[in-house]
């Protein structure tokens, strides 16, 4: 099960750890906090997924000879349209996806990994092409998306069942 927490730069309580909270029979402060992080995540996904279908990845008007960068050159960074790249990447949204190891990197969002087999969007870059790159971050997407929403509706199941009881 995917476990999405809030970057630190959100939440500066030291009860907010690296790992999402869901077991507590009590709802408080943090628990509220990360259901609205997985809930910003998810809404993040969603609009990255409407931007590939419409075919945003296709084309990049300031370069026309090259397909836009993943991740780097959609509306979803916080550096879209930033030439100087004003925001640090350790603040992005996409880290939770990111090897820790990896999250050093000068941009980290190339090293998502896409697929269990270890396709990453630099990888992509490398070695595949533009449609093959289209759909591994499609079904990646997609998974992100589902787990999200299985997540989300387990735990409103959870808190319905310790209300109740």
């Amino acid at each position: 099960m995917l476990s999405v927490c809030l970057p630190k730069a959100i939440c500066h309580a030291e009860a907010v750890s690296a790992r999402c909270c869901t077991s507590s029979k009590s709802f408080g402060l943090k628990e509220v906090l990360m259901n609205e992080s997985r809930k910003n995540v998810l809404g993040l996904l969603k609009k990255e997924l409407a931007f590939l279908d419409r075919g945003g990845y296709r084309r990049c008007p300031s370069f026309p000879w090259r397909a836009r960068y993943i991740f780097e050159e959609s509306p979803s960074c916080p550096n879209f349209a930033h030439r100087t790249r004003p925001h640090r990447c350790t603040d992005c949204w996409l880290m939770e996806f990111v090897a820790p190891d990896l999250r050093v990197e000068q941009v980290p969002c190339r090293f998502v990994e896409l697929a269990a087999s270890g396709v990453t969007v630099d990888s992509l870059y490398r070695c595949g092409t533009l449609a093959e790159s289209e759909q591994a971050l499609r079904q990646w997407l997609h998974q992100r998306i589902r787990e999200l929403e299985t997540q989300s509706t387990g735990e409103r199941e959870t808190a319905i069942e310790l209300q109740a009881g």
